[in-house]
């Protein structure tokens, strides 16, 4: 999986390595706060 990750993140340097690494943490972090929450919801709902 790291090294999945890793490449998805190295391969994109030829075109533009700033722009690309920051959109794809960016798209990351809002991934994993959507699944945060999401679970957080579902948590709420089945102890309420």
């Amino acid at each position: 999986a790291v090294n999945l990750v890793l490449y998805l993140v190295v391969k994109p340097n030829a075109s533009s390595k700033r722009s690309s690494l920051s959109y794809k943490v960016v798209r990351f972090l809002k991934c994993c706060i959507y699944f945060l929450m999401s679970c957080f919801f579902f948590h709420v709902i089945f102890v309420l």
